[in-house]
């Protein structure tokens, strides 16, 4: 079973990478460290835990998959796909990763071998229309 991790640009400008997100009081957290479910209790528990505070918008999910380059694909990525010369970003509809581009989207597991990642929507400016088909 893959762990599912998390992703968040603290208030610094820093990423950090966990294996939670908390929010308290509409400020969100990145909890780094081990954690997992107690089989005694049946509760989460986290060793050697870290809270750290991070700009919620920029929270996203790894995928469970990598760029044609191994790099690993998080949520809010935005790639450039060689093969149909088009720009995408990564969302989580329906129950899964999509690409999202010039009004369609498809599953994200369709173009990551011939994608590599240009940037992410909370560090990159995208241009009106770029991701558009405008």
């Amino acid at each position: 079973m893959e762990t599912i991790e998390f992703r968040g640009k603290d208030l610094t400008g820093e990423w950090h990478y966990g294996t939670g997100v908390q929010t308290i009081d509409n400020h969100a957290y990145i909890i780094t460290g081990a954690c997992g479910l107690s089989c005694y209790s049946r509760k989460q528990v986290c060793i050697n835990a870290v809270a750290v505070e991070v700009e919620a918008k920029s929270v996203s999910q790894y995928t469970g998959l990598q760029d044609r380059y191994g790099t690993r694909i998080y949520e809010n990525d935005i790639l450039y796909d060689d093969y149909d010369d088009e720009l995408y970003y990564v969302e989580f509809n329906e129950g899964q990763f999509k690409a999202v581009s010039s009004g369609y989207m498809i599953e994200l597991s369709e173009i990551n071998n011939t994608s590599w990642i240009r940037g992410n929507t909370v560090d990159d400016a995208v241009e009106e229309g770029e991701l558009d088909g405008n």
